[in-house]
């Protein structure tokens, strides 16, 4: 878990508001702005650390709010609603597949794939999809 809020708190760098779930390995970055196409200009993004054998383990996935569109269509990989709901009760969540790539940590958090590495690929998704 050490790793875990070492990343958490390099993550806080670029998003200061996140809101981190300890149980659960919860993290919530609000207000994310999106690309012209998508129906929402800005939205919060969920995604959960792997809950064994991170860092090796790679994330998987990320839940946006239910109903979002791009270009006026379902995004590829796209689950609405998602099978299971974030533990954040103010919106209904649809569930975005797929994996950070490369994905390559080291011992070092800073000389290898981090969670940034991974909120990055969130949002080279959204740009694939515009």
């Amino acid at each position: 878990m050490a790793r875990i809020r070492e990343e958490v708190e390099l993550l806080r760098t670029r998003f200061p508001d996140l809101v981190f779930l300890e149980d659960g390995r919860w993290v919530r970055l609000p207000a994310i702005d999106l690309p012209q196409a998508w129906s929402s200009s800005t939205i919060d993004v969920v995604f959960q650390f792997p809950q064994a054998g991170y860092p090796e383990n790679p994330f998987y996935g990320f839940y946006v709010p239910s109903g979002l569109r791009t270009n006026g269509t379902v995004p590829q990989n796209f689950t609405d609603p998602a099978p299971a709901q974030p533990p954040f009760d103010d919106t209904k969540w649809a569930f975005m597949s797929g994996n950070p790539d490369p994905w390559d940590p080291r011992p070092e958090i800073h000389a290898g794939s981090n969670v940034v590495t991974w909120t990055q690929s969130i949002f080279d998704r959204f740009r694939e999809h515009v």
